[in-house]
Formats: C-alpha cells, sequence, structure tokens
C-alpha cells in the first residue's frame, strides 16, 4: 500500500501524486490526515478536493437508508472514462464500525479492473475489489474462503444497530445532519 500524511488539509494536487504513485506502483492508496478531527475539518478538505479536475464529491441517497444522515461520495478520475470510488475513514459517530478509524483518511485502488476473480465489476468505476492480488498467488479456494470470511465478519460488526455494507459502496462518508448545509456548495461545484 501507498501512504501519504498530513498533519494537518492538503491541496488536491498533494493527494492525487500520491494516488498517481499508487496507480503506476500497481498499489493501493491510502491518504492520512491527522489534523482533521472535526466533521466541519473533513468538510473543508473534501472542498479542497473538488477544486481539483479530478475529484468528485456528491451526496449519496443509498437504497433501504432511512437516515437524515448525509452520506458523501468521493471519487478520484484515473484517466477518462475510469474513476476510483474512494473509502473514507473518520473517527466520528455516525461513521459505521467499519469505517471508523482514530483520523480522517481517504483510501482507494487507483488501477484498473485489475482482479481477475472480480467479474462483477461496474464499467467507468473502480473499487478495492478491483485490486490486482495476483502477486499474493492465492488459490481459488482460498480466495473465497478470504472473502466470505470478510463479508461475514463485517455483517457480524454491522449487525447492531443494524447497518449493512451495500449503504457504504459509493459513500465515503456518512456525516450528521448538521454538515449538509456546508456541504452544499462541495456538491453544487
Amino acid at each position: 500500500m501507498l501512504s501519504g500524511a498530513f498533519p494537518a488539509m492538503a491541496d488536491e494536487a498533494e493527494i492525487s501524486t500520491i494516488f498517481e504513485a499508487g496507480g503506476e506502483a500497481k498499489l493501493p492508496v491510502i491518504a492520512m490526515f491527522a489534523g482533521i478531527r472535526t466533521e466541519s475539518a473533513l468538510v473543508e478538505q473534501l472542498a479542497r478536493l473538488s477544486a481539483g479536475d479530478r475529484w468528485t464529491v456528491t451526496e449519496v441517497f443509498p437504497d433501504g437508508v432511512e437516515s437524515d444522515d448525509v452520506f458523501v461520495g468521493v471519487e478520484w478520475k484515473i484517466r477518462e472514462g475510469l474513476v476510483s470510488s474512494v473509502m473514507g475513514l473518520a473517527p466520528f459517530p455516525s461513521m459505521p464500525v467499519t469505517r471508523r478509524a482514530p483520523y480522517v483518511c481517504i483510501a482507494a485502488w487507483p488501477g484498473e479492473h485489475d482482479n481477475p476473480r472480480w467479474t462483477k465489476f461496474e464499467k467507468g468505476i473502480v473499487h478495492f475489489l478491483d485490486t490486482d492480488l495476483t502477486n499474493l498467488k492465492l488459490p481459488e479456494k482460498k480466495y473465497r474462503a478470504l472473502t466470505k470470511a470478510s463479508i461475514d465478519a463485517t455483517k457480524e460488526l454491522l449487525k447492531e444497530p443494524p447497518d449493512d455494507a451495500r449503504f457504504y459502496r459509493k459513500a465515503a462518508f456518512r456525516l450528521s445532519p448538521a454538515s449538509r448545509k456546508t456541504l452544499r456548495p462541495v456538491f453544487d461545484r
């Protein structure tokens, strides 16, 4: 994994440089923002990202969710016709337990549809499931067992309060309703 740590806010070009390097090296990427401790600071960072041509920040509306929370989608443009769906991690109570972390982070697979075992991919968008795993030399049976174990563990972690991993396939962050007003200008770019 390729990573970058930022003590506070970062310009979108700095983050894009890390994502580009990950794409070239065929490695997942993660950017950690140690100084972002509030939702309003995260919104400011998302505004910085959305100012760049390669970043898109949107409000997403997952099917089946009944909540006033704001689901924020983040995508990074790999090339024309292909974006990476960014995963967010944060220390906020509104985040699902599987996405809580001591620091705000964004992580992604910045490559192509490189996982030969993942055949249900979406044209035009990559996720972590598209990560190139060939160097691991996993037999098919082991790959399937690890996939099942991951799905089962995620379901267990999300069962109380009832939640579902599918809500977060296109949502990087789940923020409190109070952040909606400050996010509006970011969504409108």
